[in-house]
């Protein structure tokens, strides 16, 4: 912090580059800066400045870790016994970050000093310009404590790669005998590859044991280029972290991972985490002030704004302007990037054609964490004003600006297995694989967690107030003024203008791209040998991934013990054209035995595993909450929301929330989740209480194009003179699709006898959900006494009416495509007898194996409730819903087949399927409309 002491003084921080690698920097020189002017003009207040810029430039970070045990020694003819091998608790990181900051003013005022007003003599100012006509302007000004700006700019490539290599391997001995007693394991590793531009925390807080005189102002811009200065395209972001754990040889001459029998034994790859983040463009602004009594500054406004020309925008483009005024605004065009990847592998091999054996062992997958993150624009704006006593002519104004013009992908999968068996392709796969037959032991693949996170704007924005007697300051109020760069030419700017205002606006166009992969596939393989007394399980698997083009949390909440007086405006606007949103989650799991011997005694479990996807492009969740003893609306005619000023008037009450989506240009909206389980058997003969099972699994995909969830609460012993509205806009034209897959295969090729085989697929779920316009409109007020205002109506709005003293509005349009498919194949075609063989009190059952397809194109929920005396007859509530869809909506539900062949005998307990429901639901518009008065 740079502190400024006296009149006319002029300082200013500024740091042109800051980074920090983790391991292996390559840095090259950053751009010159020099043409970039900073300027502030200080009175007696504090101000901080920042610029930081990293332009044409790269930065990598590479971390390589090997770990390699291998057994050569001829001397040890009998293998492995009473041995432990192993790499555990290993820490693998590799991070790279241009501009990272950390700005905190703490102003504190005591009773024994002199009161604020003694000493805040004049405004503080900034300015900063760039080095043409056609760049951005950023300034504010702040009469009390800080006039906080911060900016940083990137446009560069920055890289992380975190790899390690657990190898752990036994040549191939004409005299080995395995291992006996001994453990084999990589567990508890950790990786992480991280790589970061702008990341900033901003914070402002105003602290008195007295009276205390609020005016304080924040501006936050941060930039992520995808172009250098020249206009040429840069790579963009990256990070991957991969895991390698092999209990292998890496040669390919070196083929034998562990020969001989596996005896008393443990092998386990298990509680290994990989962690790769990809992040642009992370803010933390807050402005808090606490006092005894609070005063706002009538005479006197901060306010901070974010101007240019190179647009054609007006003077004031985005700006806030109050007694606190907080604005951030981020842009990101370039390519963001993140992949976590894990491979596995253990390995049985036969010696000069033996047969070798996992014997009383356990080998073992368990509790793997992957994530892989992608983040482009992400906020954190907070207002906080405690007082304890009076909050007095007090105004906020909190805006929120976020543009994405870039790719943005994650991913999390399995990478590719070099040599081994030639039992499938391993592409992408975790295997565990002992070749000649299993005996009382324990195989599993179980508890392992793949996450996957893209998201291009996210915003968490938040106002709240509080105090004995709450006066919000109308002289002059606060005001939000935003422009939407031309997404939509008639629908491309907002004014609000309350004593507290909350702003959001999220914009994604130019081709953006957001999409998120999660992928598990995994294998136990076992070969020609029986499969006795043991159990094989590939359960509690969790594969998620989630997509997100524009999410806001928007909250304003003002409470007071006793009177409140005052209006509050929340406007939230999100606007997207031309981009994918796409999210895939795959759970692949099988359990195979080659042609061999016998299954006996045993169990094959696939059980409670879960895939999820879900994709969304703008989603937001909207709360205004008022609470005291006494409410009262303004005398003053408040105008809270203009859209397109003056043309059009979306709303006009005391307490107003607008929310407004739109998708353009037919942009794609993806969800896929896909779980298959396959136990595929070859034993000649099956008894002695075998089972297989796929239970308790789940498959979900939902996509929507718009999204919204609206509250306005007002709570209160009297309402007097206050009116409210809700007015929701949502438009679409995306495709929406939503797909799930659940595959159940349990086969047996060549079986004879069956004997108390038990096989049971019950209780799987697959949902596929997709939505154009989804919206919850809730308005409610509540108190002993609800007086009317007598000359303000609740809204005004084109091309829809209406009016009442609280009001709410729905209105959705939906040109594009939806569609939500499920489907099911239960296969057990193959778990049949041969002619002459038998199913001998065996038994096989489909039961409670739900499918559902839901799709809509417009669907609302718009509920206004009143709860007042019997008296308040003369509030009026008016709510109205508007839906046209003219886009196709489909679902559909293909249920799966359950078969048992005729040959051979089928003996006690017959197979059966009951209680499977499948659905298929395709609605054009669904609303519900409600007004209750209690």
């Amino acid at each position: 912090m740079t502190r400024k002491i006296g009149l006319g003084s002029t300082h200013f921080l500024r740091p042109i580059m800051m980074v920090s690698c983790a391991i292996s920097p390559l840095l090259a020189p950053a751009a010159d800066a020099d043409s970039i002017f900073v300027g502030s003009r200080v009175g007696s207040g504090d101000t901080i400045t920042v610029l930081q810029e990293f332009r044409d430039a790269s930065i990598e970070s590479q971390t390589d870790g090997a770990f390699r045990i291998r057994l050569t020694d001829p001397s040890m003819p009998l293998g492995l016994e009473g041995a432990g091998v192993s790499v555990m608790e290993n820490l693998i990181e590799a991070g790279a970050t241009a501009n990272r900051y950390s700005r905190r003013v703490f102003v504190q005022t005591l009773a024994s000093k002199p009161p604020t007003q003694s000493f805040l003599a004049r405004a503080s100012e900034v300015s900063i310009y760039g080095a043409k006509p056609e760049e951005d302007v950023l300034g504010g000004h702040a009469l009390f404590s800080t006039q906080h700006v911060d900016v940083s700019t990137a446009a560069q490539q920055i890289s992380a790669l975190a790899r390690a290599q657990a190898d752990l391997s036994q040549i191939d001995l004409p005299t080995s005998t395995g291992m006996l007693g001994s453990r084999l394991s990589v567990d508890g590793n950790r990786i992480f590859g991280r790589a970061s531009a702008n990341i900033g925390e901003n914070w402002l807080a105003l602290e008195s044991n007295t009276a205390l005189d609020v005016n304080a102002a924040l501006l936050s811009v941060q930039q992520n280029l995808g172009t250098d200065v020249h206009g040429n395209a840069l790579p963009g972001m990256s990070v991957l972290g991969r895991a390698i754990a092999d209990f292998g040889a890496a040669e390919a001459d070196q083929e034998t991972l562990i020969s001989g029998n596996v005896q008393n034994s443990l092998l386990s790859i298990d509680t290994n985490t990989v962690f790769a983040q990809a992040e642009v463009n992370r803010a933390d602004n807050r402005i808090s002030a606490a006092g005894t009594h609070i005063q706002g500054r009538s005479g006197f406004q901060s306010g901070v704004y974010l101007s240019g020309v190179q647009r054609n925008m007006p003077a004031t483009i985005r700006s806030a302007e109050a007694d606190l005024a907080l604005l951030n605004s981020q842009r990101q065009s370039g390519q963001v990037e993140s992949v976590a990847s894990l491979t596995a592998q253990l390995d049985i091999r036969i010696v000069d054609g033996g047969r070798d054996m996992l014997i009383d062992s356990t080998m073992s997958l368990f509790d793997a964490l992957m994530r892989s993150d992608a983040l482009a624009n992400t906020a954190i704006n907070q207002i906080m004003v405690e007082s304890v006593t009076e909050l007095n002519a007090a105004s906020a104004s909190l805006g929120n600006y976020q543009q994405n013009e870039g790719r943005v992908v994650a991913r999390t999968n399995v990478s590719d297995i070099d040599g081994g068996a030639a039992l499938l392709s391993r592409n992408k796969d975790i295997l565990l694989l002992t070749m000649e037959g299993i005996k009382r032991s324990r195989v599993r693949i179980d508890d392992t967690v793949f996450l996957a996170n893209a998201s291009a704007n996210r915003a968490t924005n938040l106002i709240r107030m509080s105090g004995t007697e709450v006066q919000l300051g109308r002289d002059p109020a606060a005001t939000i003024n935003t422009y939407a760069d031309t997404v939509v030419s008639s629908l491309s700017s907002f004014a609000v203008n309350a004593d507290v205002t909350l702003g959001n606006l999220q914009i994604s166009k130019g081709r953006a791209h957001v999409q998120s992969e999660a992928a598990l596939r995994a294998r136990i393989e076992v070969g020609t040998g029986p499969i006795l007394d043991s159990s094989l399980s590939l359960s509690r698997n969790f594969v998620q991934s989630v997509a997100t083009d524009n999410e806001a949390t928007n909250l304003v909440a003002v409470s007071a013990k006793n009177a409140l007086v005052g209006t509050v405006g929340l406007s939230n606007m999100q606007l997207a054209d031309a981009t994918a949103v796409q999210a895939d989650a795959q759970l692949d799991l099988m359990a195979r035995q080659m042609p061999g011997d016998d299954l006996s005694n045993s169990r094959i479990a696939f059980d409670g595993n879960v895939a999820l996807s879900a994709a969304s492009g703008n989603d937001a969740e909207n709360q205004i909450l008022v609470s005291g003893s006494k409410i009262d609306g303004q005398s003053i005619k408040p105008t809270p929301l203009v859209l397109n000023a003056p043309a059009q008037k979306m709303a006009t009450a005391n307490f107003v929330l607008s929310n407004l989506q739109q998708r353009s240009d037919d942009a794609p909206i993806e969800a896929r989740a896909t779980l298959s389980a396959a136990a595929l058997l070859a034993a000649p003969s099956i008894n002695d209480s075998s089972s297989l099972s796929v239970y308790a699994n789940a498959v979900e995909a939902s996509s929507v194009s718009n999204r919204a969830r609206n509250t306005l609460r007002l709570d209160a012993d009297i309402l007097n003179a206050t009116s409210a509205v809700i007015s929701s806009t949502q438009t679409s034209d995306a495709s929406v699709e939503a797909v799930v897959s659940l595959d159940q295969l349990l086969g047996n090729i060549d079986l004879d006898v069956a004997a108390q085989l038990r096989v049971i697929i019950a209780d799987n779920l697959a949902i596929a959900q997709a939505r154009g316009n989804d919206s919850v409109n809730i308005l409610n007020a509540q108190a002993a006494v609800i007086a009317p205002e007598e000359d303000i109506p609740a809204n005004k709005t084109v091309p829809l009416n209406a009016t009442g003293s609280f009001a709410a509005e729905n209105i959705q349009r939906n040109t594009g495509g939806v569609r939500a498919q499920a489907s099911a194949q239960t296969d057990t075609a193959d778990v049949t007898p041969n002619p002459g063989g038998a199913l001998n009190s065996s038994q096989i059952v489909l039961r409670n194996a739900g499918l559902v397809a839901d799709s809509s194109g417009n669907r609302s929920v718009t509920q206004i409730m009143m709860r007042g005396p019997s008296g308040s007859t003369e509030v009026s509530m008016s709510a109205t819903s508007s839906q046209i869809n003219t886009g196709s909506v489909t679902s559909t539900a293909r249920a799966s087949k359950f078969s048992n062949a005729p040959a051979g005998q089928i003996g006690n307990r017959p197979a059966s399927a009951s209680a499977n429901p499948v659905t298929a639901t395709a609605t054009g518009n669904s609303s519900i409309t409600q007004l209750q008065r209690y």
